[in-house]
């Protein structure tokens, strides 16, 4: 495994006797599983303390690929969309206003079509 890139797993991160929760007081008492349903032997979790498993998983979404924290020259399908331009087009203050020019510049050229349309066909 490449740890440099991937770094520990989180098994090798885990120690004897480490949790990283803490449950509050049962107030409704104690109530077992049936036999038949319960373990032989217990999991073979990890380990580890809250602070190192968030540390490990952080590490872990760091080596995903996203839109906003690299370049992918390949123009993928998948990236095409990009939802934080987005939002940041729909935050500008005049974007309504833009919306509005738009649409008056639409009806503008499919005016000015409808009639270099009817002039070709005419002729």
């Amino acid at each position: 495994m490449n740890n440099k890139l991937y770094g520990n797993l989180i098994f090798e991160l885990s120690h004897e006797g480490r949790r990283g929760y803490s449950l509050p007081v049962n107030e409704f008492g104690n109530h077992c599983l049936p036999k038949e349903l319960t373990r032989e032997t217990d999991a073979n979790l990890p380990q580890c303390d809250e602070m190192t498993v968030v540390r490990h998983y952080t590490n872990h979404s760091a080596n995903n690929f996203g839109v906003d924290n690299g370049f992918y020259p390949l123009g993928s399908c998948t990236m095409k969309y990009n939802p934080s331009i987005n939002e940041e087009m729909a935050n500008l203050p005049a974007f309504p206003v833009c919306i509005l020019c738009s649409q008056k510049r639409l009806w503008l050229v499919q005016r000015n079509w409808k009639g270099v349309l009817y002039t070709l066909c005419v002729s």
